[in-house]
């Protein structure tokens, strides 16, 4: 498939060694990096479904763990929205702090504006 995008080819060329719930987290994580999925939309589970051809559950595994990472965000009776895309908040591994952040002492006994509670997680666990 010439118009595939790299995550697209990556899932195909992997078939089915790759279960429905990463394959639909590769998809739909593609989607939010490269905007086709824009910052503040509604994330409309049904229309995934139709699009990615993959059941419910997965794609419900998929936002469970995008939202872990913060690129969606489920609000209870209001639905699931694609959060702002921080190009260096993708490329930084998972559990690591922010650019500029203060060891955590400082950090706790000051404050550090660019850091959340998620972020400070890291320290605790080293």
């Amino acid at each position: 498939m010439a118009s595939a995008t790299p995550v697209m080819a990556q899932v195909e060329s992997a078939g089915s060694a790759r279960s429905q719930s990463e394959e639909a987290y590769l998809r739909i994580r593609e989607r939010i990096v490269s905007l086709d999925m824009p910052p503040g939309s509604v994330v409309n589970e049904s229309r995934l479904r139709q699009e990615l051809k993959i059941g419910r559950t997965p794609i419900r595994e998929a936002l469970q763990r995008l939202a872990r990472e913060n690129l969606v965000r489920s609000v209870p009776h209001r639905g699931t929205f694609v959060t702002d895309v921080n190009i260096t908040d993708l490329a930084r591994p998972q559990g690591s702090p922010p650019a500029g952040c203060r060891p955590p002492i400082e950090t706790l006994s000051r404050g550090c504006s660019s850091c959340s509670r998620r972020d400070l997680a890291w320290t605790s666990a080293s």
